[in-house]
């Protein structure tokens, strides 16, 4: 399954549209779902900390997908999708 998301300029276009909405002092927050009977979305918040992570398929995750930082001699099919993983 690939991995699908948006990507920098996407995201930079929608806070451009946003600013001009809202203001710069709006506050923003990342959201999803907890995974209950209601489907309750929560809010994460952001510190502003960008890294670079690879996307790999994980069972374990409700999205199909987790955040991996590869080892030293892993092969490269194993290594996923680079991204920018914000938090």
């Amino acid at each position: 399954m690939p991995f699908r998301t948006a990507t920098l300029k996407h995201l930079l276009d929608l806070v451009q549209d946003l600013t001009d909405e809202h203001g710069e002092q709006f506050p923003v927050a990342f959201s999803s779902d907890y995974g209950d009977h209601s489907h309750t979305e929560q809010l994460l918040p952001i510190e502003l900390e960008a890294t670079v992570k690879m996307a790999v398929e994980s069972g374990y995750s409700d999205s199909g997908y987790a955040a991996h930082e590869p080892e030293a001699g892993e092969d490269e099919d194993e290594r996923g999708v680079e991204v920018v993983v914000i938090s």
